[in-house]
């Protein structure tokens, strides 16, 4: 079965141990804010949506979308995405590797944008996910995916210590979220490149350079100007970057 995940036992263990999360979703969601500012879309189909909404952080900067959709598998993300009742959304609840058909029938065409944003390590079978978010494209949608990056700093830092015995070591963060796979640029490209996508642009953002856990502990005292400057770093330096990102087409 590719579906073996606990979702609601995922969803306990995330919102349990949010932590710094908190602050790298913000930067992360910049980014992709910043992508879909620059095009305005009026399709985008949201990959997992968690209780902050991208969508609503996009309304308080531009018009509303046509049709936003989002398939999550969460049902309690589900109720609050439902709830919210913002223009143009539809929920679709499951998989996406199962839900293929429903997404399709609340698109009215395909997406100008797909944003698989912190999905793709956590699914069993990332060629299955990318096969179906394949299968809702055409030539003029563009995949925004973005994962952890297994060479971030502090991931180097880690095996420069013998803490880890490689780069892409299973952290207990990522076995607590029931994440499968840490990916680096090459092997990144590499699955997205196997599923028939072309690669047009890659990046990274917030240089971290401790765990989760210690800087949850220090953010505090780093203050904005600083974790500003980390997220800045990332950019100007993404291999080193805690999360990396490609922007894709299919192939024609």
């Amino acid at each position: 079965m590719l579906m073996e995940r606990d979702i609601e036992r995922y969803t306990e263990d995330y919102l349990a141990h949010y932590g710094f999360e908190q602050v790298l979703v913000e930067y992360r969601r910049r980014v992709v804010l910043d992508q879909l500012s620059a095009v305005r879309p009026a399709v985008v189909l949201e990959i997992g949506c968690g209780l902050e909404l991208l969508y609503s952080h996009y309304l308080r900067h531009a018009a509303p979308v046509g049709h936003w959709v989002v398939i999550e598998p969460a049902p309690a993300f589900c109720a609050s995405a439902r709830q919210a009742a913002l223009p143009g959304m539809t929920v679709v609840e499951g998989f996406l590797e199962q839900s293929v058909p429903a997404v399709i029938a609340a698109l009215p065409r395909p997406p100008d944008r797909v944003i698989c944003s912190g999905v793709l390590q956590e699914v069993p079978s990332s060629a299955a996910m990318l096969k179906a978010i394949h299968a809702t494209m055409d030539g003029r949608s563009l995949l925004h995916v973005n994962v952890a990056n297994a060479a971030s700093l502090h991931r180097r830092l880690a095996l420069a210590m013998n803490l880890i015995p490689a780069l892409d070591t299973m952290s207990e963060r990522n076995v607590l979220l029931q994440q499968h796979r840490v990916y680096d640029f090459p092997s990144l490209i590499t699955d997205m490149e196997s599923a028939g996508f072309s690669v047009e642009e890659r990046g990274g953002y917030l240089v971290k350079p401790f765990t989760h856990r210690q800087m949850e502990a220090i953010a505090p005292a780093l203050g904005d100007a600083v974790l500003d400057g980390l997220f800045e770093l990332g950019r100007r330096e993404p291999e080193l970057a805690c999360e990396i990102f490609v922007n894709a087409r299919i192939v024609s």
